[in-house]
């Protein structure tokens, strides 16, 4: 009954070619995409070629299915488990990279937002909003590595926040996807001219 309910719906509204890709993969272990990259100096937890990778992330940043994001959250929560010597939650704090005011109002939310907000659930790591995007950059997929950086110069403002950064040693950077790593790149440029200077700044995207 459910399958025959299911057909009609689809008949009357035809699904995402995402959606259909996230509901043959609806009983799999995102765990399973758990293969850390480091291409450009980032850390990549996982490859966006893999089919339940892309869809969940196209779904949750163009369909409004923030639902596939929050299963991705566990790639970050596992992570920090793998690297527990290293990450603190006294010392590190987590900065997503914005959308422009616009896309965002539009969107309704911010995609690296929520994958943040589910990978640290339920520990004490503390999120930051220190950047905001000052312009609202165009698709860049079809740009070259030097001409997205170019593309993205002065993309970012640094948003001060009152942290008492003597307790803080590290920053990380969160994107949903890195391709050739400009975006964060853009915005480490922006952080570390604002932060102190003993503060480290890791880049991380939950794929590559």
């Amino acid at each position: 009954m459910i399958h025959i309910w299911q057909t009609c719906l689809d008949f009357l509204f035809p699904p995402s070619e995402s959606l259909l890709v996230l509901r043959a993969f609806q009983a799999t272990d995102p765990l399973t995409y758990y293969k850390p990259t480091h291409p450009h100096n980032i850390t990549a937890l996982s490859l966006y070629g893999e089919p339940f990778i892309k869809a969940s992330i196209t779904a949750g940043k163009f369909e409004h299915n923030e639902g596939a994001l929050k299963r991705l959250g566990v790639l970050l929560h596992h992570h920090l488990t793998e690297t527990a010597t290293y990450w603190q939650p006294v010392d590190t704090i987590f900065v997503p990279i914005p959308l422009h005011t616009e896309r965002q109002a539009k969107r309704g939310y911010n995609q690296v937002a929520v994958l943040l907000k589910a990978g640290l659930a339920g520990t004490d790591y503390r999120i930051y909003q220190l950047l905001e995007r000052t312009k609202n950059t165009s698709p860049q997929s079809h740009l070259a590595r030097a001409d997205r950086l170019s593309h993205l110069k002065d993309a970012f403002a640094y948003r001060p926040q009152k942290i008492d950064w003597t307790a803080i040693r590290r920053v990380v950077l969160v994107d949903d996807v890195s391709t050739t790593g400009s975006t964060l790149e853009a915005g480490r440029v922006t952080l570390r001219a604002n932060i102190p200077k003993h503060v480290e700044i890791q880049l991380l995207a939950f794929a590559h």
